[in-house]
């Protein structure tokens, strides 16, 4: 399932079936109404929209308030046009990246064009320390 209208591409064949109307909200809005005030680890698999997932927790990154967070990236992020390069530019002052692969995890130093890859892969970002 996912909020948008997915097209059969040669990455992923998804047909639509049916739709129905859901409430959402932030995590901030959430965190807040809970008397939630940290999340040791928060885990998004959201169908492309984890972006917007972590900003709707601006409050909680920028207070330091997530220690780790596990998301997605891949062919639901061409539906969603979002990019590596927009985890990259929210996390990377607070988080250290990393992709996880079948051995363990390989950190992600920098930012290049070649981590663009629309590819279902798994990422962890780790809060750094004193941030």
């Amino acid at each position: 399932s996912s909020i948008d209208q997915r097209r059969p591409t040669q990455v992923v064949f998804v047909e639509t079936s049916a739709s129905e109307q859901i409430e959402v909200t932030t995590i901030d809005e959430f965190c807040a109404t809970a008397g939630i005030d940290r999340v040791d680890f928060l885990k998004l698999d959201v169908e492309g929209h984890e972006l917007s997932v972590l900003r709707g927790a601006c409050g909680m990154l920028a207070k330091g308030a997530i220690s780790m967070i596990q998301f997605e990236f891949g062919p639901a992020n061409i539906y969603s046009r979002t990019f590596f390069f927009d985890f990259w530019s929210l996390l990377s002052g607070s988080f250290e990246i990393y992709r996880i692969v079948p051995t363990g995890i390989i950190p992600i130093r920098y930012y290049g064009e070649q981590q663009e890859i629309f590819l279902t892969t798994n990422y962890l970002a780790v809060k750094k320390p004193n941030t």
